[in-house]
């Protein structure tokens, strides 16, 4: 038989479905039998489709199928019982009164019989005196009374709070010392205590005093530098030990690698290596170890370098060469490459035909921290490549002695 109600409907026409209790969430077809929750009967639809939410025994689409079962028409209620839907065919009755019991302090329950639990006492039945202590009155509300000792008198070196019930006895004296550096003690309730360590300065070293006039407390005072005042143009650090720097500019050398052979670099990029080891100078230094200059910067000249490209078609005036700072030591072999310039392919007629466009690097900025935020620490390597062609790049004149460099302390304004 088809799964789909529609088509059992009309398939079978004068089926009766048996659907169980009514439900106000359930979609009802013809000849759908369901109970109704409120009186029990048998109700059958008697519409093709219904969901409407009312209950079938006041809905004039059902059709009554069978009454109600017969048979205890209400329950009542007494002390300690509940009942639910007194008069419907279901009826629950729960017992609301005690069910059980629970034994506390100084009872016991047997439940045995949990229809006659037996309740028992645990509680003490008789009191025996000891010494110091008199009973008297009844045996289940009896009198305890302390005749022994009622208060405590207090000597030299103790207190005691005086209640005579239940006194409490402390020490007011020294119960034990610990030793400290510097100190050692001995002995017991007449302890030694000996200083171990230093009783007094006996020399000074440079720039330091000592006035022992007090062995215990000796007075030490510096005679050597107490400050350092920074002057014009210059910054002092503080802490113990100082750094004083310059804040005008500083100009050092690169050197560059000496070769009599310009070289001439295929494929649109071309490399000038630094010196190495390079000269020991605050370029490589700074760039190594950091400036001592949060703003700290550099203007690297590279002004002595000329250069020229070939006559790539894809080539034309106003491209761009980029200029890059390269460390391939520090995470080799993958390359650190540092941005510092662009430069834009000048068309000139004086070099040879071949190498029609020519690249005139400038002046460039390099920003210490900025540069070592990458990862860089040696600059090996100044690179210049033309991103977009693979044209080659001869450079036909540069100085074989270096270039140089202007250190800025608080930056390029």
């Amino acid at each position: 038989m088809s799964s789909n109600p529609l088509e059992r409907l009309s398939e079978f026409p004068n089926m009766m479905n048996w659907r169980g209790t009514w439900l106000v969430t359930e979609q009802y077809l013809k000849n759908d039998v369901v109970v109704s929750p409120l009186n029990g009967s048998s109700y059958i639809l008697i519409e093709t489709s219904l969901l409407d939410g009312t209950d079938p025994s006041i809905n004039a689409e059902w059709d009554e199928l069978a009454p109600a079962a017969t048979g205890i028409s209400q329950i009542s209620a007494g002390a300690g019982i509940t009942v639910t839907n007194p008069l419907g065919p279901i009826v629950t009755v729960i017992n609301a009164g005690v069910i059980t019991l629970i034994d506390g302090n100084g009872i016991s329950i047997d439940n045995t019989d949990p229809q006659n639990p037996v309740v028992n006492s645990t509680a003490l039945t008789g009191v025996t005196p000891g010494l110091g202590i008199q009973i008297s009155g009844l045996a289940n509300n009896p009198t305890i009374t302390n005749t022994g000792v009622r208060t405590l008198a207090v000597g030299a070196g103790l207190t005691s709070d005086l209640d005579p019930n239940n006194p409490s006895i402390g020490t007011t004296a020294v119960l034990s010392i610990s030793q400290g550096n510097g100190i050692s003690v001995t002995g017991g309730q007449t302890a030694t205590i000996t200083n171990t360590g230093v009783v007094t300065v006996g020399s000074s070293g440079v720039g330091i005093t000592v006035d022992n006039t007090n062995p215990q407390q000796p007075v030490l005072t510096n005679t050597g530098v107490l400050s350092i005042i920074a002057g014009d143009n210059v910054t002092v650090s503080v802490g113990v030990n100082p750094i004083v720097s310059a804040l005008v500019p500083q100009l050092t050398e690169v050197s560059l690698f000496p070769t009599s052979v310009y070289p001439v670099g295929p494929a649109g990029v071309i490399s000038i290596a630094f010196f190495q080891p390079a000269t020991a100078g605050i370029f490589e230094t700074y760039i190594l170890s950091g400036a001592p200059d949060p703003f700290g910067t550099f203007i690297l000249d590279l002004t002595s370098i000329n250069m020229f490209m070939d006559a790539a078609t894809n080539v034309v005036a106003g491209d761009k060469v980029s200029i890059y700072l390269t460390d391939n030591v520090t995470t080799a072999p993958v390359d650190i490459n540092y941005l510092i310039g662009e430069i834009t392919m000048n068309d000139t007629s004086t070099p040879p035909t071949a190498y029609p466009f020519q690249i005139r690097p400038s002046f460039y900025a390099v920003d210490v921290a900025a540069l070592r935020a990458t990862g860089f620490r040696v600059p090996a390597l100044i690179d210049f490549s033309d991103d977009t062609t693979a044209a080659n790049i001869e450079i036909t004149s540069w100085s074989t002695y270096g270039t140089n460099t202007v250190y800025y302390p608080n930056g390029v304004l």
